[in-house]
């Protein structure tokens, strides 16, 4: 499948012919994640060598957010990973990465002080270099586009969100990522 992979990024002229897609995404995702929640083994794992820092206090926040809607909804019955349906696939991550990143947002600033906010909008960003801008694009989308679709769902104050309908979002959410772009196409 690598293989394959490799070979069609390299046709469409996505990939240089010295580029792998499976390296390129382990140094891209090494470099950017900093915690997960994992829907298997209902767990959570937040990377710091700092303690519990702001920056970890904020990724727990997101990651939390994530075991909850897996109490709340199943992460699995979403079927992120289904063969064949990846533009409904990157949807319905739209919509848990948003959730998790609205819910985030709304914990940050209820709980942090203006001096542990300021510190999260000055970290450094990771660096990107020698990462193709699609695959940094493709990792994005789903937490940039969701946090706005999940936003406009939850009433679009960051300091009070409303859950009642991106609640109902999880039972019967969205098809394609036309309708996290165009909120009135869900």
């Amino acid at each position: 499948e690598r293989e394959r992979d490799n070979l069609a990024l390299r046709a469409l002229g996505l990939l240089a012919d010295d580029e792998d897609v499976a390296e390129l995404q382990l140094q891209l995702l090494g470099d950017q994640v900093l915690g997960f929640y994992d829907d298997v083994e209902k767990r959570m794992v937040v990377v710091t060598d700092a303690g519990l820092d702001v920056a970890a206090m904020v990724t727990y926040a997101h990651e939390y957010t994530h075991a909850l809607q897996d109490a709340a909804f199943g992460l699995d019955s979403l079927e992120t990973d289904a063969d064949g349906q990846d533009d409904r696939s990157l949807a319905r991550t739209a919509l848990i990465e948003g959730d998790a990143t609205v819910t985030m947002v709304a914990w940050a600033i209820e709980n942090l002080s203006q001096e542990e906010l300021v510190e999260i909008g000055t970290m450094p960003v990771p660096s990107m270099e020698g990462i193709p801008s699609w695959m940094v694009n493709q990792l994005q989308w789903p937490y940039t586009a969701g946090q706005v679709w999940v936003s406009s769902l939850a009433g679009g104050n960051p300091l009070q969100p409303q859950f009642a309908e991106l609640d109902a979002a999880y039972a019967d959410p969205p098809g394609s990522t036309e309708q996290i772009i165009h909120l009135e196409k869900w």
